[in-house]
């Protein structure tokens, strides 16, 4: 394993969304991924454009837009440190449906999500443990909007 490819195995072990995976798997994964450092005020992607990478927060802070046709762009969320960010890698069409920006300087790793969906289809256990745990942050994210909606 190359130096770069142990400095990313060792950042995925410490992030909370990969830690109940086993070691052994986290290896082939970070083949896939590269670290990564944003300026604040830089655009990781953009409502509509496509959707091919999902990112794990090391620190820093992401705030989700949604375009509204009558108010303009619209705060939905922000996510900071041991964030996971973006799920539209995952489903057909593959499109972004917010547009991310850095709040400010931000450490993340950025994951090829052409290469690990090809990799969940060819190792099914991990797949499995993925979407499971992306099916948890999700549940999570949607709870946490219906009580801001109901504030």
């Amino acid at each position: 394993m190359e130096d770069e490819d142990a400095h990313t195995v060792e950042m995925m072990r410490d992030h909370p969304f990969f830690s109940e995976l086993p070691a052994e798997l986290l290896a082939p994964l970070a083949t896939h991924a590269r670290s990564r450092t944003v300026a604040a005020g830089e655009v990781l992607f953009r409502e509509g454009g496509s959707a091919d990478r999902f990112f794990l927060l090391q620190t820093g802070e992401i705030a989700l837009d949604m375009e509204d046709p009558y108010r303009g762009q619209v705060r939905v969320d922000v996510l900071a440190d041991d964030a996971v960010l973006g799920w539209s890698w995952l489903f057909s069409p593959y499109r972004w449906h917010l547009t991310a920006t850095a709040l400010r300087q931000t450490t993340l790793l950025e994951f090829d999500a052409f290469r690990v969906r090809a990799f969940m289809a060819e190792q099914p256990d991990v797949g499995y443990q993925l979407m499971n745990g992306l099916a948890r942050l999700l549940f999570d994210r949607l709870k946490a909007a219906r009580r801001r909606l109901t504030d």
